[in-house]
């Protein structure tokens, strides 16, 4: 049996589990840590090179697997980004344990962990497309199952996948005989799909808007994910021999695209008046510089594990703290949420540091983000003060929430934040600042994660 089979199997089998323990979220959060910690040792210390038994069937982790001319591989790559992938299932299922309303979505996952792991094992550049538009539906459903969402946004998500699933669909038609090599016009299908599903601007307003009107932790899946799926397709696009000109040539657009991105979040958090908007801008101008990074220095692992290592931390804490601030609520303007700091002070205090750190500010682990983006890359003389002016608008955003925040409040009867939730915002929020102070940490994070 493959590694992809095995897997598929192991999913089925804590879907149900999942299933059968839907009223108990947190139950639900402890079945997914376990299978987490279980999925995590399985990627990391079966060996490639030769199968396992058990229970007496043999197991050959890189074995591929095909269906209908379809094929998935469990390689270097895929295990990678799997590996990102249950860390962060990981870290929800914890805060699922702790608090249970922060589990909220967790019984959806299964559906979305399933177009992840298609979409990341897929083998053939064809059909790539196909799992991503499957990863972007099941990111839909954990962000919206049985809570109210808008159809504009939800089209505004799904397009982009959707269109990229089309193009590189039509990578199956029968090649010219008579070339050698790839038609130039492949190359420019793959290209255009890079720069199409590159989440920037002006494809950025889907997940943006996810981020005003979907759970905050649904909205955070969709944002680290999205991360997951961009590295795949970057490392898949450059490690085929026929197909990585596209990535020469799309990386000029997609540098021109991030200096874009970065200013246009910093002015979208700058004049937004709702919290979850304010945090997807942030986010937004957190992928803008990890791109930035990622093209510059492609074969830099320290600088993969940097990024990926705040982009976790940064998101997370958002993620957390404003299911602790205003999980309850599904309108977060500043009007609605106004005075909350007053009752919740521990949870603002995390979910601005997690916005700041994002953003590269100082006082924050993202700080060094900033510092790297003015030292490392010399040849872009002017992106570095373009990606200062982007994180200064984010910065008076989150100035701006505060305030409203600190204000007088709205909801006379909210209760006081105790017990475990205001620990966990406590700890978060000092975390965010000591790591600043420790950037060791930070880099021993990212080596974990890759």
């Amino acid at each position: 049996m493959s590694g992809v089979a095995f897997i598929l199997e192991l999913l089925a089998l804590i879907s149900l589990v999942v299933w059968v323990f839907a009223r108990w979220p947190r139950w639900q959060g402890g079945i997914w840590l376990v299978s987490a910690l279980f999925m995590l040792w399985v990627l990391g210390q079966w060996p490639a090179d030769r199968p396992v038994l058990v229970v007496g069937h043999p197991i050959w982790l890189e074995g591929a697997w095909s269906v209908v001319g379809i094929s998935f591989q469990l390689d270097s790559v895929a295990r990678a980004v799997l590996r990102l992938m249950w860390i962060a299932i990981g870290i929800w299922a914890i805060g699922a344990l702790l608090v249970p309303r922060w589990g909220r979505g967790l019984g959806w996952l299964p559906v979305a962990v399933f177009g992840l792991f298609v979409a990341v094992t897929l083998q053939p550049m064809w059909a790539l497309g196909w799992g991503i538009a499957m990863w972007a539906v099941g990111v839909l459903i954990v962000a919206y199952g049985s809570w109210p969402g808008r159809e504009w946004t939800t089209w505004q998500w799904l397009l982009p996948p959707v269109i990229g699933a089309l193009l590189l669909f039509l990578l199956l038609i029968w090649p010219d005989p008579n070339l050698t090599g790839i038609e130039p016009w492949r190359v420019r299908v793959v290209m255009g799909v890079l720069v199409l599903l590159s989440g920037l601007v002006p494809i950025h307003v889907g997940a943006v808007g996810l981020g005003s009107n979907a759970r905050p932790m649904g909205a955070t899946w969709a944002w680290w994910t999205h991360s997951l799926v961009m590295l795949t397709l970057l490392w898949r696009v450059g490690s085929h021999p026929g197909f990585r000109p596209a990535e020469w040539s799309a990386s000029p657009v997609l540098l021109f695209l991030t200096t874009v991105t970065m200013l246009w979040a910093g002015l979208g958090a700058l004049s937004t008046q709702d919290l979850g908007r304010l945090g997807g801008y942030a986010a937004l101008y957190n992928w803008a510089l990890t791109l930035t990074f990622w093209l510059h220095a492609p074969l830099n692992m320290a600088g993969f594990r940097w990024t990926l290592a705040i982009r976790l931390v940064g998101l997370f804490t958002v993620g957390l703290a404003l299911s602790a601030l205003a999980d309850e609520v599904r309108v977060r303007t500043f009007d609605h949420v106004r005075g909350r700091a007053r009752r919740r002070p521990w949870a603002v205090a995390a979910w601005a540091v997690g916005l700041a750190t994002l953003a590269g500010t100082p006082f924050t682990p993202g700080v060094w983000s900033q510092w790297m983006m003015h030292t490392q890359i010399p040849d872009a003389a002017s992106l570095p003060w373009f990606s200062l002016a982007g994180s200064l608008g984010i910065a008076l955003g989150i100035v701006r929430a505060l305030v409203a925040l600190w204000g007088p409040l709205s909801t006379p009867l909210l209760p006081r934040e105790e017990g475990v939730s205001k620990m966990v915002m406590l700890v978060l929020a000092m975390a965010g600042i000591g790591l600043s102070l420790v950037p060791q940490f930070v880099m021993r994070l990212g080596a974990f994660l890759l």
